[in-house]
């Protein structure tokens, strides 16, 4: 069993909570499912719930596999994209249903970079394309748009255009109603939040028809 913390909801914990612990559970629903404890004793009391105290979480057993594509490395000014990654895969696991795919987060591997990256991402349900107007399409962003189209990957493009108003060749290419609908951001701190949220209205649409 799972429980996450209103304290602290990044943090999960797989044992009995502690009677000040209260979860934040994050469902599509928004409706709070589970049971409290109270000085370790069970309530299945709404209005217990709502005071202090804890839910159970439901994990799903398959989850989506998301992949983010952007500019990321030790270059400085790549620091910034580093930053919004981990923060964008942060938000988007802390919903349960989803697991997210940052080459920078795994570990050891006998394949090449290349292969592990590429490899991920065709085994991946949607990708998530963070670009920046004034930085531009690296290579090997690139090679994952191509990737993306030759598998028929479901994607959601994001452009920055905070330092720069021009659109890019592939937003520009992007336009028009067969094409999946991108979206403008001001900053970089909107790809975390309007990512994650995009994320979720998606599959909401789809479910929905």
């Amino acid at each position: 069993m799972v429980y996450r913390t209103r304290q602290n909801p990044g943090f999960l914990s797989s044992g009995i909570p502690k009677p000040h612990e209260a979860l934040i559970i994050l469902c599509l629903s928004g409706i709070p499912l589970g049971v409290s404890w109270t000085n370790n004793q069970v309530a299945t009391n709404f209005r217990e719930i709502e005071k202090g105290v804890l839910y159970k979480v439901i994990i799903p057993k398959q989850k989506i596999k998301v992949f983010i594509s952007s500019a990321c490395g030790d270059d400085l000014w790549k620091q910034k994209y580093n930053l919004v990654r981990a923060g964008l895969k942060a938000l988007i696991e802390a919903t349960l249903f989803a697991e997210v795919y940052l080459f920078e987060s795994e570990g050891a591997s006998t394949a090449s970079a290349r292969q592990h990256y590429t490899s991920a991402l065709e085994d991946c349900d949607v990708c998530i394309f963070l670009i920046d107007n004034k930085d531009g399409i690296p290579d090997g962003v690139q090679v994952e748009i191509d990737i993306a189209n030759k598998f028929g990957i479901k994607s959601l493009y994001y452009f920055c255009d905070q330092s720069s108003k021009d659109k890019t060749p592939l937003q520009r290419s992007l336009s028009g109603a067969r094409n999946a609908k991108s979206k403008d951001v001001h900053s970089f701190e909107d790809f975390i939040r309007i990512g994650a949220t995009d994320l979720i209205e998606d599959l909401v649409m789809i479910y929905k028809h």
